[in-house]
């Protein structure tokens, strides 16, 4: 007959070790993705912000021409202005960021009230 309590010695350390790496990585990924998440969210609040400055840089509010101002506004805030255009009364713009090795980018558009 075969002694089968030998083959249960430091499973106990091999387990815990397995769960602690386990736990490891899962924490890991949810912060990188909480991480893109939130930097995702800061780039649409900087293309909003980008593209109400282009919308006031053309009604008069605020000096200079609309795109330039964006690409100043959009660069100021860490983004790369990847198009302007103003269109009637609304100034369109989308902006972009490598982040993590990751493309981003966020659109918006503003128009006079």
């Amino acid at each position: 007959m075969r002694n089968s309590a030998w083959l249960e010695k430091g499973s106990a350390a091999t387990t815990t070790i397995l769960s602690a790496g386990c736990i490891a990585l899962l924490v890991t990924s949810v912060g990188l993705a909480l991480q893109i998440a939130r930097e995702e969210v800061r780039l649409q609040m900087v293309a909003d912000l980008t593209a109400l400055s282009a919308s006031d840089s053309r009604i008069g509010i605020i000096a200079g021409f609309p795109c330039p101002n964006a690409q100043e506004i959009a660069s100021v805030n860490g983004a790369n202005l990847l198009s302007c255009r103003i269109v009637g009364g609304v100034a369109s713009v989308e902006v972009g960021k490598n982040h993590l090795g990751l493309e981003l980018w966020a659109m918006a558009e503003a128009a006079p009230g």
